[in-house]
C-alpha cells in the first residue's frame, strides 16, 4: 500500500512557495506606500487558501479508507514499514501486544523517518499508544538503500479490544495534526476518522 501521491506532495510544496512569495510581495508593497494594491493581492491569496483547503478537506473526505494484512509493505514514497509477527500476552485486565516491525528503503540514498507516531485502533475507535520511547530511535534510524531495519514495539491494551489495527506515519510527530492534514491534499483522513492501517485480527 503507497501512502503518498507525489502530485499531492508537489501542490503542497507549490502552495507553501506560493504563498511565501506572496508574503513577499505584500511587504514590498507596504513599504512601497501601495496599501490598496497589497490588499488586493492578500485578498487574492485568501481565497485561494480557501479553496486550497477545501479541496483538500473534499479528497479527504472522499478518499476510502484502506488496510492491509500483516507481512503486507505500508509504503510512504521509497520508506517502507510492514508486521512481520504479532504476539500477544495476557496480563490480567490487559494484553501485551508486541510487534515485530521492519523498515525498508526502496530508494537508492540512504532514508529515515523523522518525528514517527503510531497507535493501535480498536473496533471502538480507542487508541493505544506504544510504550516507551525507545522506538522512535528504531524507526529514525538511517538505512542503506535496498536494506532492512527489524525492531519491536509493544502495546499495552485492554482484554476487551477487538479488531485490532496498527497506525503509522510520521513527519508531524503527533497523530493527525492539523497543519499536515489540511496542507498535504489526502492527508487529512483522520480528520474524519478514517485512518489507512495494517490489520492485526
Amino acid at each position: 500500500m503507497q501512502d503518498v501521491v507525489p502530485l499531492f506532495d508537489l501542490l503542497a510544496i507549490l502552495a507553501v512557495l506560493t504563498s511565501a512569495g506572496t508574503a513577499v510581495r505584500i511587504a514590498y508593497l507596504l513599504i512601497r506606500r501601495r496599501p490598496a494594491q497589497a490588499g488586493k493581492t492578500g485578498k487574492r491569496w485568501a481565497i485561494g487558501a480557501i479553496v486550497y483547503l477545501c479541496v483538500s478537506l473534499i479528497v479527504s473526505a472522499a478518499r476510502p479508507q484502506r488496510s492491509i494484512g500483516v507481512g503486507d509493505r505500508w509504503c510512504f514514497d521509497d520508506w517502507c514499514l510492514s508486521v512481520d509477527r504479532v504476539g500477544r500476552q495476557p496480563s490480567g485486565a490487559e494484553a501485551v501486544y508486541v510487534l515485530n516491525l521492519q523498515a525498508y528503503n526502496a530508494a537508492r540514498r540512504p532514508q529515515r523517518a523523522l518525528y514517527p507516531w503510531m497507535f493501535l485502533r480498536d473496533a471502538a475507535d480507542r487508541h493505544f499508544a506504544p510504550d516507551g520511547r525507545a522506538w522512535i530511535a528504531d524507526v529514525e534510524a538511517s538505512i542503506p538503500p535496498h536494506e532492512s531495519h527489524r525492531f519491536d514495539v509493544a502495546f499495552h491494551v485492554p482484554a476487551d479490544a477487538r479488531q485490532l489495527a496498527f497506525v503509522t506515519n510520521h513527519g508531524s510527530g503527533t497523530p493527525c495534526a492539523l497543519l499536515p492534514s489540511l496542507l498535504i491534499i489526502g492527508q487529512g483522513r483522520c480528520l474524519f476518522r478514517k485512518y489507512d492501517s495494517i490489520r492485526l485480527e
